[in-house]
């Protein structure tokens, strides 16, 4: 009986919190706004909710500084989604877009300064942090999120092993030393 559950129209509620669109058949698309209650046909139609309260999603990367350092870092993006429209159909997933634009934005100002500067930059100054929150509103503007922070946190060197002899292995040829 649960195909039968199909054919009967259903309400449903939005909370004050969240977006969401409803496909309807023939490509047709109504936004829902937040705390608005709808009826829609399960048989025809898809519901898709998203939350447009503040966020915050972080992502890590391992970069090189301009002075060769290896370092892992986070970066942290705020936002809160201003279109839900834009949000769900202008990327297929947005949090995967919003890290990958984090990402992207870190990129310059990590690898075109030296370890010390960037470590200095973060207690003393926002430099580094009014850029990467400027670099992320305007390439996720676009996809309907209006982004308050950004942010690099979690900054420390690290290690980088390789498996064709660099540090911590045995490269190809070579020999582990007997004593």
């Amino acid at each position: 009986f649960q195909w039968l559950g199909q054919w009967v129209p259903k309400w449903d509620l939005l909370l004050p919190t969240e977006g969401g669109i409803k496909f309807k058949p023939h490509g047709e698309i109504v936004i829902l706004e937040p705390g608005e209650i709808f009826w829609w046909w399960p048989v025809t139609t898809y519901i898709f909710k998203i939350a447009t309260n503040r966020q915050t999603l972080t992502f890590g990367q391992r970069l090189t500084t301009k002075d060769g350092f290896a370092v892992q870092l986070d970066t942290v993006i705020a936002f809160t989604i201003y279109d839900a429209k834009l949000a769900i159909i202008g990327v297929d997933d947005f949090e995967d877009t919003v890290g990958e634009i984090a990402q992207k934005i870190t990129l310059r100002p990590i690898m075109g300064r030296e370890f010390s500067e960037t470590r200095a930059d973060m207690g003393d100054s926002n430099e580094l942090r009014n850029e990467i929150t400027r670099g992320a509103k305007k390439l996720l503007h676009r996809y309907g999120l209006d982004v308050e922070d950004g942010y690099v946190c979690n900054f420390t060197k690290t290690t980088v092993f390789s498996h064709d002899g660099g540090v911590g292995f045995v490269g190809e040829g070579e020999e582990e030393e007997e004593e």
